[in-house]
């Protein structure tokens, strides 16, 4: 800990009056349960020294990426980091801030579905010229979005229950163009499900992912004028699709299960998505998509938008297939 320090406080001494870029990864802290006093100490230190007195430093930060110790290492020093994000950011551009439920978890109440018992804490008081913002919690995007301004916001990734509960919410960033949502859970069970109908109107939208099998697309009004690619990640082979118009499709298979047939996935994204140019799909699932498309050709049902099929490899490269 005293090398890393000294780095620290090098860092720091040499950069003067630039603007700061921190990439902190404290997700594989564990407690120190044999010296608990020293470990703690060590960190507050480490963490005070980036902050600088009252914040100083702070100021000068332009991007933060911070990956806050997991739910089962020490949660003591997630929940100190988090709270301790009190104060002005006015040059931050870019922030990103995961594992942000080990500093929430004292205030989950196992009795009410775990709920929050209070309304979270934000980071930061001033983030006039925030661009980009990445939350893992929905309780956290939201009392982030009640707290600040985000009405120059160009790109988010946050998670949510479904689209439909934030979509109102979403509507009100004009300039985003880059929107990722992530469908988790519904922690409390006491929760009633608004069935909609929504409206998704974003302008200025050129990429929308929705990740993990989001249901109730349907319910959604997407008002999407611009939208050129859409991502969609799936655990299982039947999905609510949402109805817009890309130009690039890309679909991930999130599950894990060899034995189901993507077939019918396959032809509703053909069939739904008539205007698109580009399918990307896994690679294991491109002879089904092959023999689809041959099909669909012979039967003079092949859209003539669609001229090529990516096929994506484990390791992120794409295989291009032209269709006509």
């Amino acid at each position: 800990m005293r090398n890393t320090m000294n780095r620290v406080k090098t860092c720091i001494s040499r950069s003067q009056q630039a603007l700061l870029e921190l990439d902190l990864d404290f997700s594989c802290l564990q407690k120190d349960w044999h010296n608990v006093a020293s470990h703690t100490r060590d960190v507050h230190l480490l963490w005070s020294e980036l902050n600088g007195r009252g914040g100083m430093f702070v100021e000068r930060w332009k991007r933060l990426r911070l990956v806050l110790p997991e739910l089962t290492g020490d949660t003591d020093v997630a929940e100190m980091m988090w709270k301790s994000l009190h104060t002005p950011a006015p040059e931050m551009v870019d922030l990103s801030v995961c594992n942000t439920d080990s500093a929430l978890w004292p205030l989950r109440d196992p009795a009410n579905g775990f709920s929050l018992r209070e309304k979270p804490s934000t980071p930061f008081t001033d983030v006039r010229n925030l661009m980009s913002l990445t939350l893992d919690t929905p309780e956290t995007f939201i009392a982030f979005f009640k707290t600040h301004s985000l009405v120059d916001i160009q790109y988010l990734d946050v998670p949510t229950w479904s689209v439909g509960a934030i979509a109102s919410l979403l509507s009100q960033l004009r300039e985003l163009q880059t929107l990722t949502l992530r469908r988790v859970s519904v922690l409390s069970s006491k929760k009633t499900p608004n069935l909609g109908p929504f409206v998704l109107d974003l302008p200025k939208l050129r990429t929308a992912s929705f990740l993990s099998g989001f249901s109730r697309l349907h319910r959604v009004t997407f008002h999407l004028p611009v939208l050129e690619t859409l991502e969609i990640g799936t655990p299982k082979f039947s999905i609510d699709l949402p109805n817009v118009d890309p130009l690039a499709l890309s679909w991930t298979y999130e599950g894990d299960n060899e034995h189901d047939d993507p077939t019918e996935l396959l032809q509703a994204l053909i069939r739904t998505y008539k205007l698109v140019e580009r399918i990307e799909i896994p690679y294991k699932f491109g002879q089904q998509m092959i023999e689809l498309i041959k099909r669909r050709r012979v039967d003079g049902d092949l859209s003539p938008s669609l001229k090529s099929i990516g096929l994506k490899t484990s390791v992120g490269d794409v295989e291009m297939i032209a269709v006509h």
